[in-house]
């Protein structure tokens, strides 16, 4: 449920908080996340709860439950740049997001880019460990006329 809004995701948390604790229990977020139509094992579940309890109570709060979708929006925005579904935005494919957002970038613009946001390899981005400085980028331009905002990381 990547496109679902703060205010659904609110209500559904709500609506599966059986004791009104504020927090949600395993039981209460396999509960949420079957009827968002998300299908994950237990092991995965238990997994997921561990990742994003970030206080260790056991239970996630509203705040950690809404992080598991930002993290799967940005999973989605990433995967559409990610046309061969390498894990890596490469060249070509960060160009072609660029000009779906209406903006041609010559070859060493492109280069640049992907030497600030790269972690492994020359030339690409990996998911976990660039997206956000990229999506950071492709926002700025998306809100600019030609180049990155002033507040660009970069």
């Amino acid at each position: 449920m990547p496109g679902a809004s703060p205010s659904s995701l609110l209500a559904t948390f709500n609506e599966h908080d059986a004791d009104n604790s504020n927090t949600m229990a395993l039981s209460e977020l396999r509960e949420a996340l079957s009827e968002l139509k998300v299908s994950v094992s237990e092991e995965r579940l238990s997994k997921i709860v561990k990742e994003y309890d970030t206080d260790s109570s056991g239970e996630l709060s509203f705040s950690e439950f809404s992080a598991i979708f930002d993290t799967a929006r940005l999973r989605a925005v990433f995967d559409g740049i990610d046309k061969d579904g390498s894990g890596e935005i490469g060249a070509e494919e960060l160009r072609g997001a660029m000009e779906s957002l209406g903006h041609k970038l010559g070859a060493g613009q492109i280069k640049s880019i992907l030497k600030k946001v790269s972690t492994r390899l020359p030339g690409c981005c990996r998911f976990v460990c660039s997206s956000l400085a990229l999506l950071h980028l492709l926002l700025s331009f998306s809100l600019s006329d030609s180049s990155p905002s002033s507040s660009s990381p970069f």
